[in-house]
């Protein structure tokens, strides 16, 4: 494990990690090398915003998810090991973060929080990554997907006032990852394309939980009540066996 929170878990989603850290975590694969050449300035954050980050099993032992921060914190001579390595990380780095859910999610630096933490520091310095990056920190290369809009939702993504597409999660869905690309060509017309960036993807059980998580105007409507007309393109039976996808959407431009 690096100095950072190395866990991607798109290419990592098996029996061995708890479920906590799949709730949480990112789904993409990212090189922290690519992070850290990133130009994004350094700034001060309380550090009570990150250490949330202690009560999930980040770390490991015997080569499993099985050791929280606050553990290693609370019991140093029990883990001897990660403490060391914990008491040798360099503050001078900032730790790097991005929006994950709702909150703070670091994509390096966990020993340095755990140090910073140890010290009795009140301030961390860190850089908050937007998700925008994302494509440029990929470990690989985005893959490129191909879906139909009819003419009004197409048009809502060309002038970027619908952030989220809307579709069931089968088979198809789960092939794409945050930062891939989207293309959308116009049913009427498949010649018109455009491209948009994957930023987000936002599981539900069902389309009218995933309508009433977000603003209309995201998704494209006017209404949250709008969900039931997803029944005329999803059988209700596919809903339940799938769930829906709300993919958080970048508009890059015409293909």
């Amino acid at each position: 494990m690096a100095s950072g929170l190395d866990l991607h878990l798109a290419d990592d989603m098996n029996e061995d990690i708890p479920q906590i850290i799949k709730d949480v975590g990112f789904d993409f694969s990212w090189s922290e090398e690519k992070v850290w050449a990133l130009g994004v300035p350094v700034e001060e954050m309380d550090i009570r915003e990150l250490t949330w980050h202690f009560a999930v099993p980040f770390l490991w032992e015997n080569g499993v998810y099985n050791l929280t921060s606050q553990e290693v914190i609370d019991s140093p001579d029990a883990h001897a090991k990660e403490y060391e390595r914990t008491m040798k990380a360099d503050l001078i780095h900032p730790i790097d973060i991005m929006q994950n859910k709702g909150r703070w999610l670091i994509l390096d630096g966990l020993h340095r929080l755990m140090k910073a933490d140890i010290l009795g520091m009140d301030k961390v310095q860190v850089r908050k990554i937007p998700r925008e990056h994302i494509r440029d920190i990929l470990e690989n290369e985005p893959m490129v997907h191909e879906m139909k809009l009819q003419p009004s939702p197409f048009e809502k993504v060309k002038r970027g006032t619908k952030t989220i597409e809307v579709r069931l999660n089968d088979e198809k869905r789960k092939q794409v990852r945050v930062g891939d690309e989207i293309v959308f060509s116009l049913i009427a017309d498949p010649a018109q394309k455009v491209r948009t960036e994957v930023l987000e993807l936002l599981p539900f059980p069902t389309f009218q939980e995933l309508f009433a998580a977000f603003p209309p105007e995201q998704y494209g409507g006017t209404s949250k009540d709008e969900y039931a007309a997803m029944y005329k393109y999803y059988p209700r039976e596919e809903e339940e066996k799938y769930g829906v996808l709300g993919i958080k959407l970048r508009y890059l431009g015409e293909a």
